[in-house]
């Protein structure tokens, strides 16, 4: 089954600064917004900072709001993945 989107997405394999003190790896990036996976909650709806580069650019002070939040369990670690809409 496809998934439908309303904006297409990329893949981003970029790593992604948020508040100034988590690095997380970058996903899939979109003009609705940016997937990232971090071992940090950020609750849905909560205001975030993200920096990232996109083709030698920086994107400093982006601001963006958590729209998505899963924590799930691999082995000993608990990882919570989130997409931040940008």
């Amino acid at each position: 089954m496809q998934e439908l989107r309303k904006y297409r997405r990329v893949s981003y394999r970029g790593q992604v600064l948020i508040n100034n003190l988590v690095t997380a790896p970058g996903i899939s990036l979109g003009e609705g917004g940016l997937f990232v996976g971090t071992k940090y909650l950020f609750k849905p709806g909560s205001e975030i900072d993200v920096e990232f580069s996109v083709g030698g650019d920086i994107i400093k002070n982006a601001r963006a709001g958590a729209a998505w939040a899963e924590q799930y369990r691999n082995g000993n670690d608990v990882y919570q993945p989130h997409r931040p809409s940008l």
